[in-house]
């Protein structure tokens, strides 16, 4: 009896040093991995942001090598090219919080553009299709197209983690803790943020209609954070941006002052690709409504903008009709009448 007990326990010990022994080598693994020559955080093939307050954009520090990459897919993103009609694939990609480079004015994420939906295997097996929640290890090379750095030819070279809790592994930056008044210093704050998850709490106002653009293949709408003091003007028509030299401008009497930093626009190509559906839009909107929902995606920069990209279609709370903004009493002008006098110069 007690040589069954001494076997049954030194068995038991085998089994918990081989277990042990196998999570060891595992981690071993990715550490050996991650301190690959060619394997480095986000920040550091981004390097850091422009000098320049006006511009913070530069060439990343990388750009034209081969690099890998280790993060968790958070976003996948899909559109029609204007010109050709192609659809076009790509990702964001963010490291975990340890792998990052710790540098506040460095962003963590990337753009990861595929072209096609999957991509080549660095080993020659089966295409991969990048999935939400995926934590993959991807090469590449930086590159730096109409002012986003992104990875360009991407190839899967081992998956790490499949199924990763966004919520938990990679926190929303809230946004309205970000930006500023004046547009330099809310640049800098996008720049710092680009490719990563962002969120905006619900009762953002729309500051326009819906725009086509891209020969009606893209949707954009501005909007304005709701906690913002113009968002809380209670009066209709009110909470809107206006020109500097507009009475009702955040800091009125001063011309030139901080061009509208805290300014938000929306882009559809997050929906596009969590619907799968190249017609997925923004919903149409105009001046006054409020988001209702709170939002959250990632962020991109193209054409000369840095846009957030929600992943669900946002819920619009329709506000007064900016139709009926015309004021009795004032020469010229009547909300009775089928017309009105206007006088406009040009500088």
């Amino acid at each position: 009896m007690m040589k069954v007990e001494i076997l049954s326990r030194f068995s038991v010990a085998i089994r918990i040093q081989a277990r042990w022994l196998c999570c060891f080598s595992t981690l071993m693994f990715h550490l050996i991995s991650w301190s690959q020559s060619n394997l480095h955080p986000i920040g550091v093939l981004r390097g850091a942001p422009s000098t320049n307050p006006a511009s913070p954009d530069k060439s990343p520090a990388f750009l034209g090598k081969t690099v890998q990459v280790q993060g968790v897919v958070h976003q996948k993103l899909l559109w029609r090219s204007s010109s050709s009609g192609q659809l076009n694939h790509a990702f964001l990609i963010q490291n975990l919080p340890g792998h990052a480079d710790q540098n506040p004015e460095t962003s963590d994420g990337l753009f990861v553009y595929t072209g096609n939906e999957s991509i080549p295997h660095i080993k020659g097996y089966e295409p991969y299709i990048a999935l939400v929640g995926d934590r993959i290890q991807i090469q590449g090379v930086i590159a730096h197209r109409f002012g986003q750095t992104e990875l360009i030819e991407p190839k899967l070279v081992g998956s790490v983690q499949k199924d990763v809790n966004l919520a938990n592994a990679l926190p929303l930056i809230e946004l309205e803790g970000k930006l500023s008044d004046a547009l330099p210093q809310s640049l800098r704050a996008f720049e710092s943020l680009e490719g990563m998850r962002v969120s905006l709490y619900p009762g953002a106002v729309v500051q326009s209609g819906r725009t086509l653009v891209g020969a009606g293949q893209e949707a954009y709408l501005w909007v304005l954070p709701g906690t913002h003091p113009v968002a809380e003007r209670n009066r209709v028509y009110h909470n809107r941006v206006f020109r500097d030299a507009h009475p009702l401008d955040d800091v009125p009497g001063r011309l030139f002052d901080n061009m509208n930093g805290f300014r938000i626009l929306f882009s559809s190509l997050g929906i596009k690709g969590a619907t799968r559906n190249v017609d997925a839009f923004l919903p149409p909107a105009r001046s006054g409504d409020r988001i209702r929902s709170a939002i959250s995606g990632g962020v991109v920069y193209s054409y000369g903008h840095y846009k957030v990209l929600p992943d669900q279609v946002p819920e619009i709370e329709k506000g007064p009709d900016p139709s009926m903004n015309l004021i009795d009493g004032i020469s010229g002008i009547s909300a009775k009448s089928n017309g009105f006098r206007m006088v406009t110069y040009n500088l």
